[in-house]
């Protein structure tokens, strides 16, 4: 490969670290019991990066940014399978200076709440989620036709580990060219310094 196309390859990448900036996604797997008994195991996540469109800076409004997946098993709610997207996630104040981290949608409701003010200290999205952090019930309630309403409450909650996609390319794509750039320019120094002492 020549300088020019290790330059080509140098900016593609370039051009492509705005798309792993923006990419800010956390996915949680989750469990949760109700009576029955039944369970849910499921994901949930959402974007760190999707702006606050509350101007409260005690609350936080998030649109489209996240996402909860689910299915029952055991229980009135028997095979249901629930897959909602775009949710829209609300951070409340709560009385002591914690926060409830809120998606209302069907056919599902969950509620994270942290009176205590250690898991959501702003009104920012947080990193990461430890369920004994949290002093309050922690709550994921599921709709269905037929058999209304059926709480549950979360007894796991894991960041998944993260794992390399598309979007790291370009930093591969950088990491390339400015390698093969340099590699290049030393080929070039070595075959004139060669000439000149020949």
């Amino acid at each position: 490969m020549n300088r020019f196309m290790f330059s080509v390859i140098l900016v593609a990448g370039l051009l492509g670290l705005p798309s792993i900036a923006s990419a800010a996604v956390i996915t949680f797997d989750y469990t949760a019991t109700g009576v029955g008994p039944s369970t849910v195991t499921g994901t949930f996540g959402y974007d760190t990066s999707v702006p606050d469109t509350d101007p409260n800076p005690n609350g936080g409004r998030y649109v489209a940014a996240g996402f909860l997946t689910g299915s029952v098993s055991g229980g009135a709610q028997d095979g249901l399978v629930f897959d909602v997207q775009n949710l829209t996630l609300s951070l409340v104040a709560g009385p002591v200076g914690g926060h409830i981290l809120g998606v209302l949608t069907s056919p599902t409701l969950l509620s994270l709440i942290d009176f205590s003010g250690t898991v959501f200290p702003n009104d920012s999205l947080p990193t990461d989620l430890d369920l004994a952090d949290f002093n309050f019930r922690t709550e994921l309630v599921v709709f269905s036709p037929g058999f209304g309403q059926e709480p549950y409450t979360f007894q796991s909650i894991t960041r998944q580990v993260a794992v390399p996609d598309p979007a790291s390319l370009p930093l591969l794509a950088v990491a390339l060219g400015v390698l093969g750039l340099a590699a290049s320019i030393r080929r070039r120094r070595h075959a004139a310094d060669g000439l000149a002492s020949s």
